[in-house]
């Protein structure tokens, strides 16, 4: 307990309090339970509000919210180690989410339910090696007759590519090409008295980044998690003052977060109903909308959300403001891009954003890394100071082995976290000094048609330049079907639109040949097909031939139609003023 709490919590002697204040320094004097059973049944920004008062109500408020919403006391009710637990987090990426972390933010966890976390799928062997010291016993309830974790794994693995898997991880079209592998981990705790606990945990793994699985979840209650930085409430009003949850998705998938119990559909997680949730469907249901959705960009850690601080000497009762999560979009009813009885879509984050970097200048070029589902800055390089030979340890995400790769570009690195200096670290492999090369297909500003150009790619194809197209940066998206349709094409592609902040050029390309007006270049790369059972999906890309132009050609106008139909990428679809064909599409 700090001094401040220390202070305030005297027998009060003088008139100088209120009643309020009186009652509470007296009955917490040598019980602080009393303020768990006094503020029990009040909601919680009447707490915050109650702390807002004056000095002595703050400190109450502060020591009561700091205990009840504990981030290390809450992992520690299934870790024996908390702290080791959020370290793994941090190190791993990692999250946890669910009805637990629901239950945590409304001060009623139940520890005889799993806690559910999810994980990125090449992290897996760093987060099952905590679970494992920790006392948990991997349980097989798939039927694969498993007889370990790694068996399972590899069982998932192989199974993995029997019929298409398109879970990219991107909210570009269906949110049913989000799915996790899920596995489940056991520990029993006896006493000495004869009773015994049981503690489980569901492992989640996923080939995206975890707060986009978690996005995907069909209910707004639901996606409140916890990371290695502190417990987010993305929907805080909702889902914590006025009780309502909203059906969230592409297509209405009621099993997966809500469920219709006499006559009104019910929050639910595990099979279990969360009591006073008022579930909110889409238009089919209801016309009315409502405030508490806070419609366009946002962030996880925003003015709309609730974030608890993991450390411990930041206090709940203090606006911390170091928490910038991951960005995403939120459409409602309104929008005309929700679809079925979801009330809610949740939209493809920002990926790269030029008004985040003001020192990005045209001139400037992007070097651009490609994971499996995100693209990241790794540095801005001035053609000041080209012909730079550089070596750039790598560590590739499916194997963890570390690398070295020497990346002969034509210009300079500058800060660029990983560069190692020569000679080369003794019992790495060091890749040739050579540059490789992909063939995209490329709908460029100026030309009639579309044409194939060559990117600089390293030998293992993960990284990608394509500054050269999209000195502003880029807007993408993963396309593993025929937009608009269920069919799916015949490899996985990848777009890139120019996210240009400023009046931009006609695409005279994309008007010739589809007859749609469009800004600035567009490029459109392909995956490799998966050269490993054990990958879901490929993140390495490939030549496109010429003879697949013409599929090419076909991909790109029915995106760009969907995306000027639906409105999906509005802050994408941006036209020169000068353009008057522009005009029919205002």
């Amino acid at each position: 307990m700090d001094d401040d709490m220390d202070l305030a919590l005297h027998c009060p002697q003088d008139d100088a309090f209120s009643k309020l204040e009186v009652v509470l320094l007296t009955c917490t004097e040598n019980n602080l339970a009393f303020l768990d059973i006094f503020f029990g049944d009040w909601p919680i920004l009447s707490i915050i509000r109650l702390g807002l008062c004056n000095l002595t109500l703050y400190t109450l408020v502060r020591g009561y919210l700091d205990r009840t919403w504990n981030v290390l006391d809450f992992l520690g009710r299934w870790f024996r180690e908390p702290d080791r637990a959020l370290k793994m987090m941090d190190d791993a990426q990692a999250s946890a989410y669910g009805a637990n972390v629901l239950r945590f933010f409304l001060r009623g966890v139940d520890e005889t339910e799993p806690l559910d976390l999810c994980v990125p799928v090449h992290q897996v062997y760093r987060v099952a090696t905590v679970i494992l010291m920790d006392g948990f016993d991997f349980v097989d309830f798939s039927g694969s007759n498993a007889s370990s974790f790694t068996r399972a794994l590899e069982v998932a693995f192989s199974a993995g590519n029997s019929t298409r898997d398109s879970r990219s991880g991107e909210r570009s079209l269906s949110a049913s090409s989000l799915s996790a592998m899920m596995f489940l981990f056991r520990r029993t705790t006896a006493y000495p008295c004869g009773t015994s606990v049981i503690h489980e945990i569901t492992l989640h793994l996923v080939t995206c980044e975890p707060h986009r699985y978690i996005l995907s979840q069909h209910s707004t209650a639901l996606m409140c998690h916890i990371t290695s930085q502190g417990a987010v409430c993305p929907f805080a009003l909702a889902t914590l003052a006025t009780f309502r949850s909203f059906a969230v998705g592409d297509e209405a998938n009621k099993a997966s977060g809500f469920m219709k119990q006499e006559g009104r559909y019910q929050l639910y997680s595990s099979g279990t109903v969360i009591a006073n949730y008022e579930m909110v469907s889409g238009r089919s249901g209801r016309s009315q909308t409502y405030l508490e959705v806070v419609n366009g960009r946002r962030f996880m850690g925003d003015r709309h959300c609730w974030f608890i601080p993991a450390s411990i000497g930041d206090s709940v009762m203090e606006d911390v403001g170091q928490y910038h999560g991951p960005t995403f979009e939120v459409f409602d009813v309104r929008s005309g891009v929700v679809e079925g009885e979801a009330y809610l879509r949740i939209g493809e984050p920002f990926i790269l954003s030029p008004t985040l970097n003001t020192h990005l200048h045209n001139r400037d070029r992007l070097f651009v890394k490609h994971s499996a589902n995100t693209l990241t800055v790794i540095d801005y390089a001035n053609e000041d100071n080209p012909g730079v030979n550089v070596e750039l340890a790598v560590t590739d995400r499916w194997t963890l082995q570390t690398f070295n790769r020497f990346v002969h570009q034509t210009f300079s690195f500058r800060n660029l976290k990983g560069i190692k200096s020569s000679p080369p670290i003794p019992g790495f492999y060091t890749a040739p000094q050579i540059t490789y090369v992909a063939d995209a297909a490329l709908y460029a500003v100026g030309c009639k048609w579309s044409t194939i150009v060559s990117l600089p790619l390293p030998e293992c194809g993960e990284d990608l330049h394509v500054g050269n197209f999209f000195p502003n940066g880029a807007f993408s998206a993963r396309i593993v079907e025929l937009p608009g349709t269920s069919l799916p094409t015949w490899h996985d592609y990848r777009i890139f639109v120019d996210n240009y902040s400023g009046p931009c050029a006609a695409n005279t390309s994309v008007l010739t040949m589809f007859g749609i007006p469009w800004s600035g270049n567009i490029m459109l790369v392909r995956y490799a097909n998966p050269e490993a059972k054990f990958r879901r999906g490929s993140s390495r890309f490939q030549h496109i031939l010429r003879s697949e132009l013409g599929f090419c050609n076909l991909v790109v106008a029915l995106w760009l139609r969907q995306v000027i139909a639906t409105g999906l990428y509005g802050d994408a679809v941006k036209f020169d003023d000068s353009d008057n064909s522009s005009k029919l599409f205002k």
